[in-house]
């Protein structure tokens, strides 16, 4: 049997994502090729929008995605996502909302993270 070949693996991967519906999108929203949505995924600084942590120790995280995760093929992509997990562990999600746009993606991170400020002065 032949050792893996990587290169053929990357070609079958390519065609597979080119085969489909998928688009990929900058932190502006416009679409753009899988090698440039690649390069720019690499960077964390670009992919991270804006991350807190609450002095209860929740850990709120928003980022692109660079996809559209929604199942709606008619509205807008949903290509940012915001999401809190309890005392920084990534099994304990809290929260989890979806945006169109950075600036609805800051707008859902400030209201999780005051949601669940809130939370936890009630308890």
């Amino acid at each position: 049997m032949d050792p893996p070949n990587k290169e053929r693996a990357d070609e079958r991967f390519y065609f597979r994502i080119m085969s489909t519906n998928i688009f990929f999108y900058t932190r502006q929203g416009s679409k753009v090729p899988l090698e440039e949505y690649a390069a720019l995924e690499k960077d964390r600084q670009y992919r991270q929008v804006v991350q807190t942590t609450l002095p209860n120790g929740i850990w709120v995280s928003t980022v692109l995605l660079g996809i559209d995760i929604s199942w709606n093929t008619d509205g807008p992509p949903l290509i940012f996502e915001t999401m809190a997990f309890g005392n920084g562990d990534l099994g304990d999600a809290r929260a989890s909302e979806r945006a169109t746009c950075e600036k609805e993606a800051i707008i859902n991170h400030i209201r999780i993270c005051e949601n669940l400020k809130s939370e936890a002065s009630d308890g």
